[in-house]
């Protein structure tokens, strides 16, 4: 069985909390039970981290995994807000009615700072169609905005 790297995977928590945060439309509670679930098929299945020098886009990988399980069943992980004249509220609202790859890869390249390569990778996709998402992302927003 290969041992965790613990100090590694704890230092990207704070990320893998942000994003999933993010993800659910700044549901904290609920993107932490997603950011659980995720280190828990981690310490089930270590394997997933052998050979990787970089932990970051395999954890996010698995907490996408996580992510697309719960807006498949419904549980609310991609419920629309209202729109506020907040600016903030304002681009969670717009995210809000984006698509779901379209916010991931909005959110892994603008914040995150994933390459389109690693994006791709937590994504299941291509760079290119990485490249694709970011730029409706950003129309999407820019749409919000006018």
């Amino acid at each position: 069985m290969m041992a965790l790297d613990a100090d590694k995977i704890l230092s990207d928590v704070p990320r893998m909390r942000r994003y999933a945060a993010l993800m659910v439309l700044n549901d904290r509670e609920q993107g932490d039970r997603l950011v659980e679930q995720a280190l828990e098929d981690l310490v089930a299945n270590p394997a997933i981290l052998k050979g990787k020098v970089n932990f970051r886009p395999a954890l996010l990988r698995m907490l996408q995994l996580r992510l697309q399980s719960a807006i498949i069943i419904g549980n609310g992980a991609c419920a629309a807000t209202t729109a506020t004249t907040e600016p903030a509220e304002d681009v969670l609202g717009s995210m809000a009615t984006m698509s779901i790859e379209q916010r991931s890869a909005l959110l892994l390249v603008v914040v995150e700072g994933l390459s389109y390569e690693q994006a791709g990778y937590v994504l299941g996709v291509t760079p290119a169609i990485v490249k694709g998402l970011l730029q409706d992302a950003r129309d999407h927003l820019g749409r919000g905005a006018a």
